[in-house]
């Protein structure tokens, strides 16, 4: 049966149908076909659309019919253009879309905070919700979750966060489940974590994700009694565990490389029976990666019904980061052999494992597959493409991939000039330490440890000597072992015995086994067999 008269409320409805299911193609349809009978949206139809829309082309669009219309003016239809575009993350447009309310009203606001968090810019959040308290705004829940999502652990925002759990408190807002939760976050991101455990001891009721919040929280700042005494407080009070709790405390073994107490952990989810699913049992190969256990790694994912993209990058990261490149290359083809499409993470333990073997053939293929990916344009993958390339001795590619970037950062100039100093190319790695001051980004004691080894290999003595002076007196920089080891080798290279001696004897925290190595090796003196000058040298040194 078709409806004879159609009106904007009837359009409505069957567009809130359609939006409530997430099918925002036969939203658009429906929208497109409105227009087509001339009959125009009102604020209903466009808020709905917007909470629709999933991307960026169709926002914008819509955007262009808002305006025409004249709608962007209004309260309700402009926080719905702020919340579609802080989650197609065009953060730009949503302080557009903001700036054209007529009346922005605390829910305006806290959409554009909420945009803010969203696209990773969560410094700005506190201000926005201290600028609608200026102007009036009285905050609501909304208002104040998202002021603590906004919480960083830097120092200045510990008061901060004191202030806004009075404000909390006054505001009637204590009692929520999910407000005490953000409260234990924030102060956990500042590393209260007494102030933490205060407002969950005071809890009446606690749900799942408080107890995992607080379980987390130990976990990752390294206290697992805790977070184990949590776990087992929850147990007593009949709160069933799920995925979540057993992932942070595996995380929490993974980060003390605590395989005694991973193991109880991995048992306690095999005798209660619990569902293992791809996240939990990728969690589980992670801790045996990160405690060393390979064989038990591998094992474990074998056993793996279901494997996704995460789970192979954590193997063939696990081979790589452990010398085993030529398996981490092994599991990568079979990885593709299984249909997964690799993700940015799979290609940097790849090309991670190809600078390891060295093996420039492979690493050309791998190459390849990039080209055909938008991953390729990545800053990070391009700078693990120029180490590879670097440890692989081919400078010219990795050279010519570090000019193609539109930006360099003070990592990619790292790597290039790392590569130089490696390859023996003296000249190369000192012109790139000034084109990177050319470039406005200042070196750091990375930067200069492979400029004074460039030196030190190419028996460049001025060259060495003015960088080492130039770390202190113009870039500000303290000697590191490693500077002092590199000047130690550059004298005994050019056969100033006195000025490495000298060099050794001041060391801030004394010689290291590579000072004395270079002093031995250099004059081809073995231990056992030290000259009467070495000999005393060393003893005095100690």
């Amino acid at each position: 049966m078709h409806m004879l008269v159609r009106n904007v409320y009837t359009w409505n409805l069957i567009i809130r149908a359609c939006a409530q299911q997430g099918d925002f193609g036969k939203v658009l349809m429906l929208y497109q076909s409105m227009r087509q009978h001339n009959m125009p949206g009102d604020q209903v139809t466009y808020v709905q659309i917007l909470s629709a829309c999933t991307n960026l082309e169709d926002g914008l669009l819509l955007y262009t019919d808002i305006r025409e219309s004249g709608f962007d003016s209004d309260t309700m239809v402009g926080t719905a253009l702020v919340s579609m575009f802080g989650r197609v993350h065009s953060l730009d447009n949503a302080c557009l879309a903001f700036n054209r309310i007529d009346a922005p009203n605390i829910v305006s606001c806290n959409a554009l905070m909420s945009a803010y968090i969203q696209n990773g810019k969560a410094c700005e959040v506190l201000f926005i919700f201290h600028q609608s308290q200026q102007e009036g705004f009285l905050p609501d829940k909304v208002t104040f979750l998202n002021a603590l999502t906004a919480h960083s652990g830097r120092q200045e925002c510990r008061g901060e966060c004191k202030r806004l759990h009075v404000r909390v408190l006054y505001g009637g807002f204590i009692s929520d489940d999910a407000m005490v939760t953000a409260l234990i976050c924030a102060y956990g991101r500042c590393s209260h974590l007494y102030l933490a455990d205060k407002c969950f001891q005071v809890m009446e009721k606690r749900s799942l994700v408080t107890w995992n919040a607080m379980i987390t929280l130990y976990a990752q700042e390294g206290h697992f009694d805790a977070a184990l005494a949590i776990f087992h407080q929850m147990q007593v009070e009949g709160v069933a565990p799920d995925s979540v709790t057993f992932i942070a405390l595996l995380e929490g073994c993974s980060r003390q490389r605590d395989i005694v107490h991973g193991k109880q952990i991995h048992l306690i989810i095999q005798s209660c029976s619990f569902k293992f699913d791809v996240v939990l049992n990728s969690s589980i190969i992670n801790l045996y990666r990160r405690c060393g256990n390979i064989d038990d790694a591998h094992s474990l994912f074998i056993k793996m019904k279901d494997r996704n993209v995460v789970s192979w990058n954590i193997m063939i990261g696990t081979f790589a980061h452990h010398g085993f490149g030529t398996d981490a290359l092994l599991f990568f083809r079979k990885m593709q052999h299984e249909a997964i499409t690799p993700n940015k993470v799979t290609f940097l333990e790849v090309l991670s494992a190809i600078a390891c073997q060295t093996d420039l053939a492979i690493g050309k293929k791998v190459h390849s597959c990039l080209l055909q990916t938008p991953i390729c344009k990545d800053d990070e993958v391009r700078c693990s493409l120029i180490n590879m390339y670097g440890k692989c001795g081919n400078a010219m590619i990795a050279r010519g991939i570090f000019d193609s970037l539109h930006t360099h950062k003070k990592s990619t100039w790292n790597s290039m000039i790392t590569i130089y100093a490696l390859l023996g190319e003296a000249k190369e790695a000192i012109q790139m330490l000034e084109n990177m001051k050319l470039d406005g980004i200042y070196a750091d004691d990375i930067t200069f440890t492979s400029v004074l080894v460039a030196c030190s290999r190419n028996g460049m003595l001025d060259e060495g000597s003015h960088y080492f002076v130039c770390m202190s007196t113009e870039y500000g920089l303290a000697h590191t072992e490693e500077h002092f080891d590199c000047m130690i080798d550059l004298f005994c290279r050019a056969g100033l015995f006195d000025h490495a001696v000298f060099v050794l004897r001041n060391m801030p925290n004394g010689p290291t086994t590579i000072s004395w190595t270079s002093l031995f090796c250099t004059y081809g003196v073995v231990f056992q067999g030290v000259s009467c000058n070495l000999a005393s040298i060393f003893c005095s040194v100690l």
